[in-house]
C-alpha cells in the first residue's frame, strides 16, 4: 500500500468532514490507538473491510482513498 497517500488523503478527507480520528473509529468499529498506531508504525496492515468502511463513510472509491485519484 502507498502508506504516505493513503495517510494524506485520510487526514485531508477527515479535514473536509471535521472529523476526529476518534469518531471515525467508533464509525467503523475501531478503536482509535488502531488510527494512531497507522501513523506511527505503519499502515501496512489495515483490512480490506476498513477500508472498504472509511470508502463508504467518505463516499469515494478504494482507489481515491489509496491513490488519491
Amino acid at each position: 500500500m502507498e502508506e504516505m497517500k493513503f495517510l494524506e488523503n485520510l487526514e485531508h478527507l477527515l479535514d473536509l468532514y471535521d472529523m476526529k480520528r476518534s469518531e471515525l473509529a467508533k464509525t467503523i468499529g475501531i478503536t482509535q490507538p488502531t488510527i494512531t498506531a497507522w501513523y506511527s508504525k505503519g499502515c501496512d496492515n489495515v483490512s480490506l473491510s476498513i477500508l472498504r468502511k472509511i470508502c463508504n463513510l467518505f463516499h469515494i472509491t478504494l482507489d481515491e482513498l489509496i491513490y488519491g485519484e
